[in-house]
C-alpha cells in the first residue's frame, strides 16, 4: 500500500514537471523519474530481493516532495533576464572562471594524494579493489581513516565537501565545454580528478553522471545552436565525446568485475543492473 501511495504521488509531481517545464529533460523531470523507477523497480521483489519495510519509501517521498518544492520556488522566483537595448532582452549565464581554477586544483590535490594512500594502503595490506569497496562504502570510520583517508577531518571533508563539489564542477564543465565549444586546460582537470575519485571509491556512478550529464546538456542547449556550432559540435562529439564513451564501456565493465572478484556467487549483468539502481 506504501509503495502504491509513494508512486501515485511521485506521478503526479512528474506529470506537473512536464507541464512546468514542457520538456523531459529539466531535472525536476530527470530527477523523479529516477525515483519512480526505483521506487517500482523495488516493489516488484525481482531476484529474490528480501522484503523490506516502508520506511524507504516514505524517505523516498520526502526528499522528492523537498526537491520538487525547492525546485518550483526557484524556479518562480529566479530572475535571469538582463536588459539590453530597448526592450531586448537575453539569458545571462556566466562562470567565474579564477573560482572554478582554484576549486579544480583543490579537487586534483585532494583525490591525487587520496588515491595513492588508497593504493598503498591496498599494496601494504593485500587487498584488492573489492574489498577496498566494502571498506569505502561499509567499513568502520577507523578503518576508512586508516587505509583511505589519514584523518577523520579529511574524511568529514570529503563527504561535506570534496564530493558535493566534484559533482557541481562535472556539472559546470560539461557546460563550459558545449558553450566554449572546446575542451580545455581546466576540463582536462576536472575530468582527472572524476577519475582519481572512481581510484578512490571504486563507485561506477560517476562514469554514469558523465555521460547523463553530456547527453542532458546537449538537450538543454541543442536548440539554440547555429548550424556553424553544431558542426564545431560534431567535431567536438568526434575527437572526445566517442573516444571518452569507449573509455567510459572498458572503466565500467572494469570496475563491475574488480569489484566482484572475492565473491563465489556473483551477479550477472542483470542482477547487477537491477541491485546497482537501489545503491548508487
Amino acid at each position: 500500500m506504501e509503495q502504491f501511495v509513494v508512486i501515485l504521488i511521485l506521478l503526479l509531481m512528474i506529470l506537473i514537471s512536464y507541464i512546468f517545464e514542457k520538456n523531459l529533460y529539466n531535472p525536476l523531470f530527470v530527477f523523479l523519474m529516477l525515483f519512480f523507477v526505483i521506487t517500482i523497480l523495488s516493489s516488484l521483489q525481482l531476484y529474490g530481493m528480501l522484503p523490506f519495510s516502508s520506511k524507504p519509501y516514505w524517505i523516498i517521498l520526502i526528499g522528492c516532495l523537498g526537491y520538487f518544492v525547492g525546485y518550483v520556488f526557484f524556479r518562480l522566483s529566479r530572475n535571469r533576464k538582463i536588459k539590453l537595448f530597448g526592450n531586448q532582452t537575453m539569458n545571462n549565464y556566466t562562470f567565474n572562471d579564477k573560482l572554478i581554477k582554484c576549486i579544480n586544483i583543490l579537487l586534483l590535490i585532494f583525490y591525487a594524494a587520496t588515491a595513492i594512500r588508497v593504493f598503498i594502503s591496498m599494496r601494504n595490506y593485500d587487498l584488492d579493489y573489492s574489498s577496498m569497496r566494502t571498506l569505502y562504502a561499509n567499513g568502520t570510520k577507523e578503518e576508512q581513516v586508516r587505509l583511505i583517508f589519514g584523518s577523520s577531518f579529511l574524511q568529514t571533508l570529503e563527504l561535506l565537501f570534496f564530493k558535493p563539489m566534484l559533482f557541481s564542477m562535472l556539472s559546470i564543465t560539461i557546460t563550459r565545454i558545449f558553450t566554449k565549444m572546446k575542451f580545455d586546460k581546466q576540463s582536462l582537470i576536472t575530468l582527472i580528478t572524476l577519475l582519481l575519485n572512481v581510484a578512490v571509491n571504486f563507485s561506477r556512478i560517476v562514469l554514469v553522471q558523465i555521460a547523463f550529464c553530456t547527453l542532458i546538456t546537449y538537450f538543454t542547449f541543442g536548440n539554440k545552436f547555429n548550424k556553424e556550432e553544431k558542426i564545431k559540435i560534431k567535431k567536438v562529439f568526434k575527437k572526445y565525446i566517442v573516444p571518452g564513451i569507449m573509455i567510459f564501456l572498458v572503466l565500467f565493465i572494469y570496475i563491475s568485475h574488480a569489484r566482484q572478484s572475492n565473491r563465489s556467487n556473483s551477479l550477472s549483468f542483470d542482477e547487477e543492473l537491477y541491485s546497482y539502481l537501489f545503491f548508487l
